[in-house]
């Protein structure tokens, strides 16, 4: 099989049992910035402007007579819109205070920082770069400005069968920062697509970034691959220039002393492209390209990794705009069946057990259909917008799905007509959703994961869906993966002035009480807001 292979798919009569020999090579694609639709800005004016509005002008956490000015956004603005930190801060007038010039003095004053140091003086600058002091300004206050850019469209009440609507979730301290690599920093071609991220264990971690597919490891974080390049060469002979990247995956590692699984990355592009690396070959060898689809409405918008429920082999589901969804048989590079639907497909998710696929799109409805046969089993209609999440749990019984009218809405998979909890997003909309399950002792169980567009990825325990953690940064949210069942959670920051990879922590068994100042004399600062745990530490000194 050649390198740079295409084929159009076809469905197929008779069921086609895929997994016999060969896998196939390696990959990287191109990402551009997200399409603008409203090009008035929305920011919302600075503090000053506003103080006779009782804007607050230190800090606004126990301000409760606060008047955010009103202001006019496009109906889908939020759902296509990226706003950019850097665009945000000079939108919102700081430079009133310390001017333009002083805007970029403090980012060459950072940049200097990262490439000597390796880090910031965190005594002057949080973990993202931002110098809140010489801003003149709060945290706080930015938070508050920062989530007038996404009014929620719709309201909603909880129906009863699924929880009690005065429920409120608690706060709690699950997950603490451990690292930030602003030199790792992803990108994404589609707005409303955020899977570029994907993750097989602490020490293999893909992202997309530009036109390229970039692996590295948290053990050894300063050094990087290029395991897939575009770079001016797209496979559609109709496209001039890169391939697009729109979703990443990459096949699960095993669980099974001394047996090595195959390992696969694929990829999906803008242009309706896909691509397959297997990485347990070379380094710098070519992957294996082709087309999903050559339709009109031809995105590949999704794709996930699954196991035949027989055989074991590997596939890949792609979801895709024209309305299908295609399993491709990866060692083979053949397509093993195709689904058609009434309404645009934008993320899929398959049960452990390889029987049944969740699948949302276009449509309010969230389908539970055959995952051999392809029919629809199910309709839920629990959203009142278009969905562009879901996933399945490893239980096998927990499925989420996340959709535009800013709510997740929690399934239990043996009653598909009660939802075991609705939960609401803090600022956008849900854009990915992960679930980590461990049933090792202490180790926190199963969990969700919930990445918004922009500066707020919530983490829901699943015992009883009332704990939760947001994690609070600046910044796009372009991917998040776990690794080593929920220890580590990685969040891809697309954000081009202080983005990066961020690494948290999971943390066991500390109260809530517990104090800002270890023994040891360390001195602790405040990186990321981390609400439920006031704010994370991190360490200065060695």
């Amino acid at each position: 099989m050649t390198a740079r292979h295409q084929q159009t798919p076809t469905a197929f009569q008779t069921p086609y049992v895929f997994g016999s020999t060969g896998l196939p090579g390696r990959l990287a694609v191109e990402t551009h910035p997200a399409h603008y639709l409203n090009t008035q800005s929305v920011f919302p004016p600075s503090p000053i402007d506003y103080a006779s509005a009782r804007w607050p002008t230190n800090d606004v956490s126990n301000n409760s007579t606060l008047t955010q000015p009103a202001h006019e956004l496009h109906h889908d603005a939020s759902a296509w819109v990226d706003y950019d930190v850097a665009e945000f801060l000079d939108h919102w007038d700081i430079q009133y205070h310390m001017g333009e010039a002083g805007l970029i003095h403090m980012n060459n004053e950072r940049k200097a920082y990262w490439q000597s140091q390796g880090r910031l003086p965190y005594a002057t600058y949080d973990l993202q770069g931002l110098n809140w002091a010489a801003l003149q300004t709060s945290r706080a206050q930015a938070r508050l400005a920062r989530k007038m850019l996404y009014p929620l469209r719709y309201t909603w009440t909880p129906p009863a069968t699924i929880y009690d609507e005065n429920s409120v979730c608690r706060q709690q301290r699950m997950y603490a920062p451990k690292d930030f690599y602003p030199h790792h920093k992803a990108s994404h071609s589609h707005g409303q697509l955020r899977n570029v991220l994907a993750a097989r264990s602490r020490n293999d971690i893909f992202y997309a970034s530009k036109s390229k597919v970039m692996h590295i490891s948290l053990s050894c974080p300063a050094y990087t691959n290029i395991v897939m390049n575009f770079s001016g060469a797209s496979t559609n002979p109709n496209q001039a220039g890169d391939t697009h990247i729109t979703t990443i995956a990459v096949s699960p590692a095993t669980d099974f002393d001394g047996y090595i699984s195959d390992a696969v990355l694929v990829t999906g592009g803008l242009e309706g492209e896909y691509a397959l690396l297997n990485l347990n070959s070379y380094l710098g060898d070519r992957p294996t390209e082709g087309f999903v689809t050559v339709a009109k409405q031809k995105e590949t918008t999704h794709v996930h990794v699954l196991s035949h429920r027989r055989t074991g082999a590997l596939g890949a589901a792609f979801c895709s705009n024209d309305s299908k969804v295609r399993i491709l048989d990866i060692s083979t590079n053949r397509w093993a069946a195709e689904f058609s639907y009434e309404n645009q497909i934008n993320c899929a998710a398959t049960s452990p057990d390889g029987r049944l696929r969740m699948i949302v799109g276009d449509t309010c409805d969230s389908l539970i259909t055959d995952a051999e046969k392809g029919n629809v089993l199910f309709r839920t209609r629990q959203h009142t917008g278009y969905g562009f999440a879901c996933a399945w749990a490893d239980d096998g019984w927990h499925v989420a799905t996340g959709s535009e009218d800013g709510k997740v809405v929690v399934y239990d998979a043996r009653r598909w007509d009660m939802p075991l909890a609705a939960l609401a997003c803090e600022m956008s909309c849900a854009r990915s959703l992960h679930f980590t399950t461990s049933n090792k002792p202490g180790a926190g169980g199963t969990a969700l994961v919930v990445a918004e567009s922009d500066d707020i990825v919530s983490v829901y325990d699943a015992a009883d869906w009332h704990d939760k953690q947001t994690i609070d940064f600046f910044g796009s949210v372009v991917g998040a993966a776990s690794v080593g069942d929920g220890q580590e959670l990685i969040v891809a920051n697309g954000d081009e002035t202080v983005g990066g990879l961020m690494v948290f922590e999971r943390r066991q068994g500390i109260p809530e009480n517990d104090s800002d100042d270890d023994d040891d004399g360390h001195e602790e600062l405040y990186d990321f807001d981390m609400q439920g745990t006031s704010t994370s530490k991190r360490r200065i000194g060695n």
